[in-house]
């Protein structure tokens, strides 16, 4: 008996691992397909700044690119902390882009910023949110994020004003593609997520006439564990 139930659990094991290297083999394709995409609408950007006399704001631009970049490429495990400040420097790129159509408040619990952000999951979702938000001709759009301690967990909150009715919307700006490829690589995440700690800890996102709401939970997780 404890030979067969030992070997159903090896099988379950080679499984589950066999599944864990296809899900990391997807994620690095479409990771590297939703880069290009961010560095295309920079390189766009940074071409329309150009045509600006002053030089202060591309400068502006290009210190925030580079910080959001220095977060981006280092594989690295990252705390919270450092998550936040390549958020921020990503919307203050935006914000340069867009102006006063964009609103963005952050509030972090000093309590965690030290634990880790597992899979980096946050960027992807406030990339994907700000991508569609932005996109809806001169609506003004507004993001929210907060996150706190729950427990033995960390419980992340965003919240934005883009209403469910205005998908429409981004279709007819050209952004459909990016947005595709952008849920491909949330799904990935999530499916990691979940291999990782658990059912329980699936990202609920949720859209409605007021609004879009994205619950990200995971177990508080020390830098020291992962290195």
């Amino acid at each position: 008996k404890n030979k067969s139930k030992i070997r159903e659990l090896e099988n379950k094991l080679e499984i589950m691992i066999k599944k864990n290297n296809e899900i990391d083999s997807k994620l690095k394709i479409v990771t590297n397909t939703v880069n290009k995409f961010f560095i295309l609408k920079v390189i766009d950007s940074i071409s329309n700044l150009l045509l600006i006399e002053d030089r202060t704001i591309l400068s502006e631009y290009i210190s925030y690119l580079n910080e959001y970049l220095n977060y981006a490429l280092d594989d690295s495990p990252k705390t919270i902390y450092k998550t936040i400040k390549a958020i921020e420097s990503y919307f203050e790129i935006r914000k340069i882009e867009y102006g006063e159509r964009l609103n963005y408040r952050i509030e972090v619990n000093e309590e965690v910023q030290n634990f880790i952000m597992p899979y980096r999951i946050l960027i992807p979702y406030m990339y994907k949110l700000s991508v569609i938000g932005l996109s809806l001709g001169n609506k003004n759009y507004n993001i929210s994020l907060d996150i706190n301690k729950d427990g033995e967990d960390i419980k992340i909150v965003i919240k934005d004003n883009r209403s469910i009715n205005d998908d429409k919307n981004v279709v007819v700006n050209g952004e459909r593609k990016d947005i595709s490829i952008l849920d491909e690589h949330l799904k990935y995440l999530n499916e990691k997520m979940i291999i990782e700690f658990g059912k329980q800890y699936s990202t609920n996102y949720s859209e409605s006439s007021n609004g879009t709401t994205v619950c990200i939970k995971f177990p508080i997780q020390k830098l020291q564990d992962k290195l």
